[in-house]
């Protein structure tokens, strides 16, 4: 079955325009980009059984096409995420439940239960990139997606970044993402556009953080964490989160073995931020979430810690 290797970015919407100008796609693209709109409806169980498994399936509208999708929960190390995969195309966007290899389901689900749950709704502009990587030529497709998720009225923002491996070593993505975040303020995330989804219908989802780690050096556990506190407190405008943020970040700093200098630098302008008057707080935290000089720290740390542990 064919695998997604993939690296998620965060990209601020005052970004958009300084990617499409970065001297990285123009010196490594090959044909020009293309765009287009994707229309994707995401279908679950009324329990959201899939969800609760780690499977995501969507149908597609791309242009004539419509292309089912089924992703399966997979492994994720420090924002690189690798997952199982399986397409079907339709002749209809109506759901083919026969389609579905049952081992991937969770047991006992019945498919005539699946139901639409959301839409995402967004314009892709791809890339294929020949990038060189320690003698080597990594094929990775770069795709910036801007629109946004939608369930009933609500909706929330989609402004991001892709890095898809098609033929290299899973490191080039790193490396790739490492020298974009040098020009533009990018910051990995662990949140997919299926998330956003879940979110809008039960907020009280972005509170759900991962474990802080119980072991004093696991470091790449303690990044995902200070990944996923970040994201909560973008998504929920909860003070309370604040202090979780500055924990993790310490955390990572004291663990990581990795930029001490530098991770010192950032804990330096949260605690700046954090004693700001509480009319102005939040915007000075997210000005230094969504930073160029942050994005490139913990780029730059995933990096080392994905590749140090390769070599352990």
């Amino acid at each position: 079955m064919p695998q997604e290797i993939e690296l998620k970015l965060s990209l601020p919407p005052n970004q958009q325009d300084t990617l499409r100008q970065s001297p990285l796609l123009k010196n490594y693209a090959g044909p020009p980009p293309v765009k287009r709109h994707l229309l994707n409806t995401y279908f679950d169980s009324p329990e959201q059984r899939l969800n609760q498994h780690g499977v995501a399936l969507r149908i597609r509208h791309q242009g004539e096409e419509y292309i089912q999708t089924l992703k399966t929960r997979g492994q994720s190390r420090g924002g690189l995420h690798q997952r199982n995969e399986w397409e079907w195309r339709l002749a209809a966007p109506q759901l083919a439940p026969e389609k579905l290899p049952a081992e991937a389901l969770p047991p006992g689900l019945n498919p005539s239960t699946l139901v639409p749950a959301f839409t995402t709704d967004f314009m892709r502009i791809t890339w294929n990139l020949d990038f060189p990587f320690n003698g080597q030529s990594a094929q990775v497709e770069l795709v910036l997606d801007v629109g946004e998720a939608r369930a009933d009225t609500l909706s929330d923002p989609i402004s991001e970044i892709e890095l898809e491996l098609k033929d290299g070593p899973p490191e080039a993505l790193f490396e790739l993402a490492k020298q974009l975040a040098a020009d533009v303020a990018l910051r990995i995330t662990r949140i997919s556009k299926a998330e956003r989804g879940y979110r809008l219908r039960h907020p009280e989802r972005a509170r759900n953080l991962p474990p802080a780690s119980n072991r004093a050096v696991d470091a790449t556990a303690t990044l995902e964490r200070l990944q996923a506190v970040m994201e909560s407190y973008l998504f929920v405008d909860d003070p309370g989160l604040l202090q979780q943020l500055e924990q993790s970040l310490r955390a990572l700093k004291d663990t990581a073995g990795f930029a001490p200098e530098a991770l010192g630098d950032e804990l330096r302008a949260l605690h700046d931020a954090l004693q700001r008057p509480d009319a102005e707080r939040r915007q000075v935290v997210l000005k230094w979430i969504n930073s160029r000089r942050l994005g490139l720290t913990l780029v730059t740390l995933a990096q080392a810690l994905f590749e140090h542990r390769n070599d352990g």
